[in-house]
């Protein structure tokens, strides 16, 4: 199986604010490239020390919206994959804030909320659930990481990863962390921090729209705004 990437240029949102346990610095104002590893599973055996908690007991999380959300990773994957469709997922704790925040402002936008729920599956995956993980799966030869693979696997090693590592594998580098990955189960990028809705409907049709693969996210928003 033959497998691309795309590497995503730098561009810019300048309403990005403070990432969760951050209070006194800036979130980034860049959606990092996402870029494959080559010391991808090390990486993935890191452990980030986070306070001990009771783990959620259902799977599934509904939202006091009514939005549905996969608490598994490999359920939601699974899901993806039967509907071929984007994956959205949100990491999330208990203690963070601006979590709490994108819940009840950006995802509880009417607007937000139909969008993510007619073309996307979205996953909310609580970091501290330590007992919880999720399938991965590599190329060695490409040291590629993928949510869940359509097609041919003999060249595809799977990988159980905690929660924490799933977070940290895709390059979360705080809470909330987002991934969006696309209907193959790619990986197309990993953003660190809260993002209000004004620019999340434009994030959201950047990569639904696969634009990510011939045009700047700062172009894109621009010709949005015309």
């Amino acid at each position: 199986m033959k497998v691309r990437t795309y590497f995503l240029s730098a561009f810019v949102i300048s309403t990005l604010l403070t990432v969760c346990g951050k209070s006194d610095e800036k979130a980034s104002d860049q959606i990092s490239d996402y870029k494959t590893s080559e010391n991808i599973k090390e990486k993935a055996l890191a452990q980030t020390i986070l306070p001990e908690t009771p783990e959620n007991a259902s799977k599934n999380v509904t939202t006091s919206e009514g939005r549905m959300w996969y608490a598994d990773w490999n359920e939601g994957m699974e899901r993806a994959k039967k509907e071929q469709k984007p994956v959205y997922v949100h990491f999330t704790a208990d203690w963070c804030g601006w979590c709490r925040k994108m819940e009840k402002e950006t995802y509880a936008d009417p607007e937000i909320k139909k969008r993510l729920q007619d073309g996307w599956i979205t996953l909310k995956i609580d970091t501290e659930a330590r007992n919880k993980t999720g399938t991965i799966y590599v190329n060695k030869r490409e040291k590629i990481a993928f949510g869940y693979t359509k097609g041919e696997k003999s060249d595809l090693e799977a990988q159980s990863l905690t929660n924490q590592q799933l977070m940290m594998t895709a390059g979360g580098r705080g809470l909330p962390t987002l991934l969006f990955i696309d209907k193959n189960g790619q990986l197309v990028d990993s953003i660190s921090s809260y993002i209000p809705k004004e620019d999340f409907g434009i994030i959201l049709s950047f990569f639904q729209e696969e634009a990510y693969k011939k045009t700047t996210f700062a172009a894109y928003k621009n010709s949005t705004l015309k």
